[in-house]
């Protein structure tokens, strides 16, 4: 079976229209896993901001007036949690721009290759800045989920 791959690629040479249509796949399977990156994250952050709020409601009491008060403990760990689940959002909505940006820079940079092939060691900084948002991104939902999860633990009565 070894000897049988090795002679293949010895042999076999992929010509040029099988390498477009094999390129073309795999930028959509690139581009489909980040729609569904982006969409992840836009969802969760929205879902765990709601069930937090949610769960703030979980501690009304009435208060002396008759008025229902919310009483909850390390109130600050949970404007943190929102505020990193809002950065995250943010930060995605701002990834649609900077990646727009960077589709216009590879078209240029694939317009520019037809009069010098040097053109495409060209680097593309709006496409660095899209990937430290999407990481930036996500991290900042993580930091948010954690930030709930220490609300939640220091305001759930242990029995």
């Amino acid at each position: 079976m070894k000897k049988r791959r090795k002679h293949y690629q010895q042999v076999a040479k992929m010509d040029y229209a099988d390498y477009v249509k094999e390129r073309e796949q795999l930028s959509k399977g690139e581009q489909a896993s980040y729609d569904s990156y982006e969409k992840a994250i836009l969802t969760l952050s929205a879902s765990f901001l709601a069930f937090s709020v949610a769960f703030v409601g979980l501690f009304k009491v009435k208060g002396p007036t008759g008025a229902d008060v919310v009483i909850v403990t390390a109130s600050g760990l949970l404007t943190t949690a929102w505020i990193f689940f809002a950065v995250a959002v943010l930060l995605m909505l701002l990834n649609f721009v900077v990646n727009a940006m960077a589709f216009r820079k590879e078209i240029a940079i694939i317009g520019d290759a037809l009069k010098n092939i040097k053109a495409l060691n060209s680097k593309n900084v709006w496409s660095n800045l899209g990937y430290t948002l999407y990481l930036c991104s996500g991290l900042s939902l993580m930091f948010g989920i954690g930030f709930l999860i220490a609300f939640c633990f220091k305001n759930v009565p242990v029995s």
